[in-house]
């Protein structure tokens, strides 16, 4: 069953007719993600909202906002409003509950530093975990055909074999993995059969990196691989990289800054090493001054994203207290 995130427009103009325009060339993508399905729209004018009259699933129209928000069918919102408007709808959105998708919402403000708190069940509850500097990796998505000839398994002079192809592509993949490097092919899909070789593998896995150099080479080095795989086995590998979140580097002064906070504070401070997992928050660090840290919350919380995850809530008031004075603390300087 298809999946869909349904969309509320608050602003028809061009901005909103260019996202209801990408969201109808979806299907086109070759991707598992949900396709964004516009159910409603907003706008001050009847004209602009006429445009959209014409795009298939849109069934709520609206002169105030306020009641696209109350539509309880409208799981997110894109807002497409001049700027100066952006930070009173921006809050409505948030207030409401709903997922809110919108450019440059930190536009025309001073933004003196970006905080982000994750928990951490390695750290002791209540400890707090920092780096500055490098600290988790850059993600990308990587996919692979493997096109060739199949055929009998007992035939091989007539093939040419993706499987083998894919087999050798995937040993040099893994052979690229390094100190910053993490490479992992997660999934290998071959329709074939005991004597049958098929046409078409697939190949699909992660790839982490540190530094945005060294990340577009390995991309490249991915592609030579394959190229020499190609010419050299008479096969066509289909390359395709998906450009994930960027690293999260830390600033170190707001590292010093926080780690004295919390020293001040009486609580304990450990320095993190390097983590290959990777998040988000990576573009708010090619933006501002950023600083992503760790709050413990005890190993007998389990491993985190999963349904069994229970966090030792004596971590919560060290978590709000200690954001809520590194803030106040970063504004007034």
């Amino acid at each position: 069953m298809e999946k869909t995130i349904k969309f509320g427009v608050i602003g028809c103009g061009l901005m909103g007719r260019e996202f209801a325009s990408a969201s109808m060339r979806w299907l086109h993508l070759q991707t598992d993600l949900p396709r964004p399905q516009i159910i409603a729209a907003c706008s001050r004018t009847d004209k602009s909202l006429d445009w959209f009259r014409r795009v298939p699933d849109t069934r709520y129209f609206y002169h105030d906002y306020h009641e696209l928000l109350e539509n309880p069918e409208v799981e997110a919102v894109y807002c497409a409003v001049p700027h100066d408007q952006h930070a009173q709808i921006y809050t409505d959105i948030i207030r409401s509950s709903k997922h809110l998708l919108a450019e440059k919402p930190f536009e025309g403000y001073d933004v003196r530093a970006v905080v982000g708190e994750h928990v951490e069940p390695q750290l002791e509850v209540g400890t707090l975990g920092f780096r500055a500097g490098k600290y988790m990796a850059a993600s990308d998505e990587l996919r692979f055909r493997v096109r060739g000839t199949g055929g009998h398994g007992a035939m091989r002079k007539q093939l040419k074999d993706p499987v083998a192809a894919g087999a050798e592509l995937l040993t040099r993949l893994i052979a690229l993995n390094g100190e910053e490097c993490v490479l992992s092919i997660g999934r290998v899909e071959a329709g074939g059969a005991t004597n049958i070789v098929p046409d078409e593998i697939y190949m699909e896995g992660t790839l982490r990196t540190f530094d945005e150099r060294e990340r577009e080479i390995i991309h490249q080095r991915i592609r030579n691989i394959a190229a020499e795989i190609d010419k050299r086995l008479g096969v066509r590998i289909v390359v395709d990289i998906s450009h994930g979140y960027p690293c999260v580097v830390n600033d170190e002064l707001l590292v010093k800054q926080a780690a004295a906070l919390a020293r001040e504070e009486k609580l304990q401070v450990e320095m993190l090493p390097l983590r290959t997992t990777a998040e988000d928050f990576g573009f708010y660090c090619t933006k501002y001054p950023s600083l992503f840290y760790r709050l413990g919350v005890g190993a007998a919380a389990g491993r985190p994203h999963t349904a069994t995850f229970n966090p030792d809530e004596g971590a919560i008031n060290v978590g709000i207290g200690f954001m809520k004075r590194l803030a106040l603390q970063i504004l007034k300087k």
